[in-house]
């Protein structure tokens, strides 16, 4: 007696814990089933107020093809939108089944025909495959938070838009459609029900939707327009000239630009070749003897040193008419000034003055 009273009691424990997650559960099932038929009433209106079908709502009503594909759409959508992964972790028990029997999961959806929840469980160590969706009634499910309140549960939003695309059944096209939850949720605050009120719910819906649609028109010109500003005012910060409005007085070009890339490098080139001359000047001087740059008297076969006189006046030489070429350089010393690349770097202040230099300032 005592083996079979044991059996009963513990199978009334077992019946007294499944009653009690039914009842748990019961609440959190009536909310989400509530925001589920919502939502497919907004995707309802979402066709009609997009002229995707032409037809009203209560012959849309009537067509179960668009229907069941709605209502699995709206499933998902609630998913991805509210479902909060902290809210919906659960632990499979008392469904004497070995293989699942106290492991742990997620709440995928609410299989509202089944009335069982769809979970997807934790992969075990060593699981060759990766589907362990089941389904669990509501009496074999714990929740990971048994304090979560009903006004709490899925109540925040995790995206702010979701565009929903579905199959045209009748065509080889597809539905489009974009669902908004701040325009739900304002909806089903003023109609708990939007289906039973749906004339008045979707005007209201239909200004909602205008409202935001200007908003983001709004936003999206003042984004374009400050790209446009951002990219002329880059523009400005890099560009090595002045544009031409800049410079009213400046003389037109009379030859087309370079282009850009092109004068870059040809400007790049023309320094270093510049600075490759330099050093290579630097370093054959520093090692060999002076490059000669010129000799007083300058050594001329013509009268052109006489010729000079008439435009350089500085070049204080006898007139060609009195003197000749010969005679002036003989007058001139006996001694050629030899004028060479040192002798030029002894200019520099800081070093002493090479005598040729002294010579040719005297001379000249």
């Amino acid at each position: 007696m005592s083996f079979y009273s044991h059996t009963t009691g513990c199978m009334i424990q077992t019946q007294a814990r499944k009653n009690e997650r039914r009842i748990y559960w019961a609440k959190f099932i009536a909310t989400e089933w509530a925001s589920i038929v919502a939502i497919v009433w907004y995707l309802n209106m979402e066709l009609i107020r997009t002229e995707q079908v032409a037809l009203t709502y209560s012959k849309l009503q009537t067509v179960a093809i668009i229907q069941d594909e709605l209502l699995r759409q709206a499933e998902n959508v609630y998913h991805c939108v509210y479902r909060d992964k902290k809210q919906s972790a659960v632990r499979v028990v008392d469904c004497r089944h070995s293989k699942i029997d106290g492991r742990y999961g997620m709440i995928r959806r609410y299989d509202h025909r089944q009335q069982s929840y769809c979970v997807a469980l934790k992969p075990t160590k060593g699981a060759v495959s990766n589907d362990n969706t089941v389904i669990v009634s509501p009496q074999n499910l714990e929740s990971a938070d048994p304090r979560m309140s009903v006004h709490d549960y899925n109540s925040k939003r995790k995206l702010e838009t979701l565009n929903v695309s579905m199959k045209n059944p009748f065509t080889s096209g597809v539905f489009e459609v974009q669902f908004r939850p701040s325009v739900f949720e304002s909806v089903r605050q003023a109609f708990k029900y939007p289906h039973e009120n749906s004339d008045s719910a979707f005007n209201l819906m239909r200004q909602l939707i205008d409202q935001v649609e200007k908003k983001e028109q709004e936003d999206k010109e003042r984004i374009e327009r400050e790209q446009i500003e951002h990219e002329r005012n880059l523009q400005n910060m890099m560009a090595t000239k002045k544009s031409r409005q800049d410079h009213p007085r400046k003389r037109h070009r009379t030859h087309n630009a370079m282009p850009m890339l092109g004068r870059s490098v040809q400007i790049c080139s023309h320094w270093k070749a510049k600075y490759e001359h330099f050093t290579k000047r630097k370093s054959v001087n520093a090692s060999s003897t002076d490059e000669h740059l010129f000799t007083l008297p300058f050594i001329t076969t013509d009268q052109t040193l006489f010729k000079l006189d008439d435009i350089l006046t500085i070049v204080n030489c006898p007139n060609a008419a009195t003197i000749d070429e010969i005679g002036y350089l003989e007058d001139f010393g006996s001694h050629e000034i030899v004028v060479t690349e040192s002798s030029l770097d002894s200019l520099r202040p800081g070093h002493d003055l090479d005598d040729s230099v002294v010579d040719t300032c005297l001379h000249w």
